[in-house]
């Protein structure tokens, strides 16, 4: 926790020295300079890609923050989630690594970004389990 405020605060003095508020800012200047020319109408949004990189930086944020104020939850205890999150293919998974309870968002939009940035709370979700000793064996058929 204290690495991860220590890098919270170096990312936010670097964004200050940039011009911005805070990541959120940043985030959401460069997103809509990048996908909403002024020129453009604003449906066409939901269909320009985003880049890795802005979903790992707000993901990185927002998941800290939501942490931090006792605003992710899981099958645990309170206080007692290991959360961590993967990106692949368009997918952001947020899990614990604890309890194994997961949710996955799409993320391939700035549509997709906006909502990350806005989202109050999560709540992941306890995926069952098949045992490989449960399944039917073939030669059974």
């Amino acid at each position: 926790r204290d690495y991860t405020e220590a890098q919270d605060e170096k990312l936010q003095a670097i964004l200050r020295d940039c011009g911005y508020e805070s990541l959120e800012d940043y985030l959401m200047r460069t997103a809509a300079a990048r996908l909403l020319p002024e020129e453009e109408e604003e449906d066409e949004e939901d269909e320009v890609l985003i880049d890795e990189g802005e979903v790992i930086a707000a993901a990185d944020f927002i998941l800290s923050e939501l942490s931090e104020e006792g605003r992710l939850h899981c099958g645990c205890e309170e206080g007692e989630g290991d959360y961590a999150y993967a990106y692949q293919d368009g997918v952001l998974q947020i899990f614990c690594r604890t309890c194994s309870a997961e949710t996955e968002i799409a993320m391939r939009t700035g549509a997709d970004l906006r909502a990350l940035i806005e989202i109050d709370e999560i709540e992941l979700e306890k995926i069952p389990v098949i045992s490989l000793d449960n399944l039917p064996d073939p030669e059974d058929d």
